[in-house]
């Protein structure tokens, strides 16, 4: 199991997730690559006050690893080929920062899949609510 620890920052209009925190450690860009890459059913679950962004394969790993991030830290970390996500703060954010994050990453030529919204970053291909601004 690897873990790199990180501090949160204030929140910023348009950051992405590398934005969001001050990484502790060398590292945190080849496994935010790897989570991009990995096209498994991901989930985003709370474990006492910390949001978690991970494969379905690693749900009874999470609580674990969530307890050993430290009160107000976020995390980026790898439990064998699988890739994790801890956050203190809310999924939203995570969310956007996660898609801001792989857009970025496209654009310079990172070898990771195509994420427009929050299906495409849990990898669930179930139809999209339809926007109540639009009528059919």
């Amino acid at each position: 199991m690897k873990i790199i620890l990180a501090t949160v920052n204030r929140i910023r209009k348009g950051e992405t997730f590398l934005e969001s925190v001050n990484m502790e450690g060398p590292g945190a860009q080849p496994l935010l690559i790897q989570l991009f890459q990995d096209r498994g059913h991901m989930l985003i679950t709370h474990h006492k006050g910390k949001t978690v962004f991970h494969n379905s394969e690693l749900l009874e790993v999470m609580p674990e690893v969530a307890d050993r991030v430290p009160k107000g830290k976020a995390a980026v970390g790898s439990v064998g080929t699988h890739t994790f996500v801890v956050v203190p703060y809310a999924k939203e954010r995570l969310v956007t920062a996660l898609i801001r994050s792989a857009r970025a990453f496209r654009m310079v030529r990172k070898p990771v899949r195509i994420i427009d919204n929050v299906g495409d970053l849990l990898n669930s291909h179930a139809e999209l609510p339809s926007d109540p601004r639009f009528k059919d």
